[in-house]
């Protein structure tokens, strides 16, 4: 009787096996082609690729607020006061385990910058695909994007120094050896950031004309400035000839810094 038993699971796991019922997908997961299908969509991807702007000057997740000891509090928490990022940095709680505002995971009040890096090259690789999204538009919103993407390149560098030039993203089907990505050089990621901007500033507005729908986009002027600040940073005395970092280099040899 158990071998009968046997032998009816096995016969009616390979009629399931022989047909299509399994392989079913539900109608209503979204998909890449999805997000591309229409001007409505792509501008949500847009936004999204906006979403891992840092917040500037917030307490508790801009590294450059309260990591020093200018400004010095009581406690944690107080009436009109809450932050245990940056001002846990100031008290020495920074920690490689669990890092306060961790930009490079996204943990800890940070935002995953290299997902932000990920989401801007899937737009840069598809926005050309939507049907309903003049001429115009593809190049203003591409520009942006690549803004962008050299924005978070930049934020990551001065964060971490040397990091990994994300041009392209990774397949899901490469092999062990292509997702081993090694740290660039400080010279080459300065260069490659410049280099996304120059490419798109000439395709950016010199000022918002709609206001209450377009205010926070990214113009000409604000490009202009961030590859000022980052030529800034690049020509000064912590990236340029910092001794400090003289014997730290790569695996052939050439210094990071």
């Amino acid at each position: 009787m158990k071998t009968k038993k046997i032998f009816y699971f096995l016969l009616l796991l390979g009629f399931l096996s022989g047909c299509d019922y399994l392989d079913i997908v539900p109608d209503n997961l979204p998909t890449l082609e999805m997000a591309f299908n229409n001007k409505s969509s792509a501008e949500r991807f847009l936004f999204t690729c906006y979403s891992f702007v840092p917040e500037h000057g917030k307490i508790g997740t801009d590294p450059g607020m309260d990591v020093g000891d200018e400004v010095w509090y009581y406690s944690d928490n107080s009436a009109d006061y809450s932050n245990k990022t940056t001002f846990w940095i100031a008290k020495g709680m920074q920690n490689s385990n669990e890092p306060l505002v961790d930009y490079w995971n996204g943990t800890q009040w940070g935002k995953a910058m290299f997902v932000g890096i990920r989401d801007c090259n899937v737009f840069i690789e598809n926005i050309d695909k939507v049907p309903d999204l003049s001429a115009y538009d593809k190049e203003t919103w591409k520009a942006e994007v690549k803004v962008l993407k050299a924005f978070y390149h930049f934020w990551l560098m001065r964060m971490y120094g040397p990091i990994p030039i994300v041009k392209e993203n990774i397949p899901v089907s490469a092999d062990e050896n292509e997702v081993r990505v090694v740290r660039d050089k400080i010279d080459d990621i300065v260069a490659y950031t410049v280099s996304l901007i120059d490419e798109s500033v000439d395709y950016l507005p010199l000022n918002i004309q709609n206001e209450a729908a377009e205010m926070g986009r990214i113009t000409r002027p604000a490009a202009k400035a961030i590859k000022a600040k980052i030529l800034a940073f690049a020509a000064s005395p912590f990236f340029n000839g910092n001794l400090d970092y003289a014997n730290f280099k790569n695996a052939d040899g050439e210094p990071f810094f």
